[in-house]
């Protein structure tokens, strides 16, 4: 049936956020055969280009006495071979058991050849490997103690840790935290910047049976006060500092820097505690779909299988590993276990520094590091600014958000000796779940996600959990050793995601459904393909918009309200965006609402645009039309102050970074960079380009402590000695701008010889 036709009876719903992909035939050749009579009549035939395909698809059957001959056409722009044959197979495979069982319903009907249900099931899961002999990876981590007590396993600023002392430090915080009531299933909370502290806390919670639980003292009192409510730790070590962000009544509370003294006096020698490996290691808590985070409870199997996989997988053995993500970011647990049980050094860059790519590389050259794991879009920051910091790099890592294929190539021009991986995993599957080694010559837009790591499988599933074929789109699903315990205190929730394993053959094995899209590729490969729901990756972080929509909906003025990611691919960036439709009379300003946002949930959750619609719209089935909504995207977020236009030459060359960076057309003197759309990786681009232009070092920190142009103009001024050159560079800059390149070649000569004139003055 011509498509037009479709169209014209079935009367589909409009819509601009979708299109038809392609337009198929069948074509049933089973009218009897009879003899034409054609008299006075001229046939001509239709101009058809030999080679090309009419349709995208052409489907055409002939039936004859001893069966069905079939031809199918495609077009070579859209399909492979390979894809078109995978077709013909499974249609064939469809026809056999219709013919098997003519009364079976269509969907029943086996889609797989047994070829592919052997690569499915058994060839491209065949990932069986025998796991560390110890049973815990702190007992993994003493054995290196023994091994090599005086090399260096801690570097954060001024502290360098031997592996004896760092040893030694944690086991006299597991003795002082059991006398506190730590023991087996016990939640050790740990409210701290990173620092070396961090980390032999961590250790002392394993140490002394329990299970740590990372508190950032950076989120909002509300969402830490909820996270330790719902967790209910039985102790929390921080420091006096943060003593004030602990819900009342006061939980038991560790201050390391208070008592100090009274740990020290712990004996130092390691604990015999039996801890099984069914116990919980750890809990990290995620964004939820209900409007409130959820923590996800994580077994000493399941760290000791992630970290034995990573032993067995990466070729290079790690001398010195920068650890970047913050330790309530699930993939510090790769970089932290992974290099202290191979008696390797742990960089950790200190707090107020830990996103300054200047500094990060100075500590890459210093330490040397050989191993790093981060997001692509940061990667890429540190790839522009590395000189000769990188060379001794034995493996580069990205995850937590689609890497790009540039990015794969940059990374092999700048570093053509070094291989690049692409990991997958989600938190519920012990940090990663599949690995790809990424190659320079790769044509794919889309950069798989590689195989399955070890004791790891990964089935790709229909509605019904029927396997997918090769090349079909399908919802992810883990099993194996990685598979997590579930979420803490929600069993109906472990229950809805965490389902029995028909496809194992053991007893009591499980699958995480991730509800992540992807297809098996030819190779084996995966490719990931998105989500089927409304969660979103964002700087890495996991982020469920129906959370930052609950958090909104409860404000007082806000009648109803929906959020999305707007992507600038352009900038390799992304923001979120909430709309909102206010109650009658009560009209909340955009900053009221940011303030209000931001006592609530995380940095990373903010939106940075608010549009105010009359009503958001809707489907024919009454569901908010998303797709509708990006029509009214902002293309300059809402700034909390009127605009004041930049007044001195340094105001206006500031603004112009501001502007190039965030793709924002117009910022004011006074306009916060964090509310026109900025964060961390990007305000790392502004420095880098306020560093370049004016010759000056610049801490990333100063950004966050001076975020509008005003501010950060009077911050470059503090310092007498650079006051008139700074000033007089960006007066040079505000004439080129307007000059053409003649006149700016001009001025650089006059400028030249008045310098030069004044210095022998």
């Amino acid at each position: 049936v011509p498509f037009e036709k479709l169209v014209e009876e079935l009367h589909p719903e409009r819509s601009l956020s979708h299109s038809p992909l392609f337009q198929v035939m069948f074509d049933l050749q089973n009218a009897p055969m009879q003899p034409m009579l054609l008299e006075r009549l001229h046939l001509t035939p239709l101009p058809f280009e030999p080679g090309t395909s009419k349709f995208d698809l052409t489907l055409t059957l002939n039936e004859a006495a001893k069966g069905l001959d079939g031809v199918l056409e495609y077009s070579a722009d859209l399909f492979d071979e390979s894809t078109v044959r995978q077709m013909v197979e499974s249609f064939k495979t469809i026809l056999h058991g219709v013919a098997l069982n003519y009364d079976a319903k269509l969907q029943s009907l086996p889609v797989l050849t047994d070829a592919e249900r052997r690569k499915l099931l058994i060839e491209w899961n065949k990932t069986s490997q025998p796991y560390a002999s110890a049973a815990l990876v702190c007992r993994l981590f003493e054995r290196q103690v023994d091994r090599t007590p005086e090399k260096p396993a801690l570097a954060c600023g001024d502290a360098i840790l031997s592996y004896r002392e760092l040893n030694s430090r944690a086991n006299q915080l597991a003795r002082y935290l059991q006398r506190s009531g730590v023991g087996l299933e016990a939640l050790v909370g740990i409210l701290m910047q990173r620092s070396a502290e961090t980390v032999v806390a961590i250790l002392a919670a394993l140490k002394a049976g329990g299970a740590y639980l990372p508190l950032d003292p950076t989120y909002p009192a509300e969402r830490l006060g909820f996270m330790v409510k719902d967790a209910r730790p039985r102790v929390v070590v921080t420091e006096s500092t943060f003593l004030q962000l602990l819900p009342q009544p006061m939980l038991q509370a560790v201050c390391v820097d208070r008592e100090r003294d009274e740990i020290s006096k712990e004996s130092a020698g390691n604990l015999p505690v039996e801890v099984s490996s069914a116990n919980a290691a750890y809990a990290i808590y995620t964004s939820g779909s209900s409007g409130r985070p959820k923590g996800v409870m994580v077994s000493h199997q399941n760290l000791l299988h992630s970290t034995s996989a990573r032993l067995l997988y990466y070729r290079e053995p790690v001398r010195a590993f920068l650890l970047l993500p913050s330790f309530s970011f699930d993939s510090s647990v790769a970089g932290l276990f992974w290099t202290l049980c191979q008696g390797a050094k742990l960089v950790v860059p200190e707090e107020a520094d830990h996103q300054d790519p200047a500094y990060l590389l100075k500590i890459c050259a210093d330490n040397p590091v050989s191993h790093l794991l981060c997001l692509p879009n940061f990667y890429r920051v540190l790839l522009e600014q590395a000189n000769a910091c990188l060379v001794l790099l034995k493996a580069a890592i990205v995850a937590g958000e689609k890497c790009p294929l540039d990015l794969v190539r940059r990374h092999y021009t700048s570093l053509a000796g070094v291989p690049l991986f692409n990991e997958y995993g989600p938190t519920e599957a012990t940090v990663w779940s599949s690995v790809y080694e990424c190659r320079y010559d790769i044509s794919r837009d889309n950069l798989p996600i590689g195989r399955p790591i070890a004791n790891t499988r990964i089935y790709l599933l229909d509605s019904r959990l029927q396997l997918v074929p090769p090349g079909v789109a399908g919802e992810l699903y883990i099993g194996g050793t990685g598979v997590a315990r579930g979420y803490l205190n929600h069993p109906e929730l472990t229950a809805e995601r965490f389902i029995p394993d028909s496809f194992s053959g053991e007893r009591g094995a499980r699958l995480y459904r991730t509800g992540d899209l992807a297809r098996f590729l030819a190779t084996g490969d995966l490719e990931f393909l998105g989500r089927k729901d409304f969660q979103v990756k964002l700087r890495g972080y996991r982020i469920e918009l129906t959370e930052i929509e609950s958090v909104l909906a409860e404000h007082v003025s806000v009648q109803q309200t929906a959020v999305l990611m707007q992507e600038d691919a352009q900038r390799n960036s992304s923001r979120l965006v909430a709309y909102i439709v206010r109650r009658p009379g009560m009209e909340a300003t955009t900053s009221e609402l940011r303030e209000y946002l931001k006592n609530r949930l995380p940095e990373y959750m903010l939106p940075v645009g608010f549009v105010t619609l009359d009503s958001l719209p809707l489907t024919s089935s009454g569901k908010i039309d998303r797709k509708a909504l990006e029509l009214y995207a902002p293309a300059r977020p809402q700034a909390s102050c009127e605009y004041h236009p930049p007044r001195t030459a340094l105001e206006k060359v500031l603004a112009g970074i501001f502007s190039e960076v965030l793709g924002v057309s117009q910022v004011g003197a006074f306009d916060n960079f964090f509310e026109l759309g900025g964060h961390s990786l990007l305000g790392t681009q502004v420095v880098s380009r306020i560093r370049e232009v004016f010759q000056i070092e610049l801490p990333l920190r100063r950004i966050f402590e001076e975020p509008t142009v005003s501010g950060l103009a009077q911050a470059l001024l503090l310092d007498p000695a650079e006051q008139a050159r700074i000033q007089r560079m960006a007066e040079l800059l505000m004439k080129f701008s307007n000059l053409s390149d003649e006149q700016a070649e001009r001025l650089l000569q006059q400028s030249a010889a008045s310098t030069a004139g004044e210095q022998m003055s």
